[in-house]
């Protein structure tokens, strides 16, 4: 996990860690890496909840919490529905990892 091969699917863990959060006041910590996601991640109906990553990394690098999307093209990293008094902080989404 996290090592960024197109052959890894992260999406599943991402979701179960996602799902595992309470409903109000969860943290998610992410940590630094390069995670591909193949479906849309869904965070519905959370409040004061907090998803943390470890910054975005450098151009050429990829030092930082990384979501690429390896999915259909004009698909979605992340869907927010009911996500309430929270933030999404210090993570990078990249749509434009996939390659025709």
């Amino acid at each position: 996990m996290g090592n960024g091969e197109i052959d890894d699917d992260d999406t599943q863990a991402f979701q179960e860690a996602i799902n595992a959060l309470p409903m109000e006041g969860g943290r998610l910590e992410i940590p630094p890496g390069v995670y591909v996601i193949k479906k849309t991640l869904e965070i519905k109906d959370r409040r004061s909840t907090q998803i943390v990553g470890f910054g975005f990394g450098h151009v050429g690098e990829e030092t930082g919490s990384i979501l690429k999307w390896y999915g259909d093209d004009g698909g979605t990293i992340l869907h927010l529905n009911g996500f309430s008094q929270s933030s999404v902080e210090r993570l990078a989404l990249d749509g434009n990892a996939k390659t025709a």
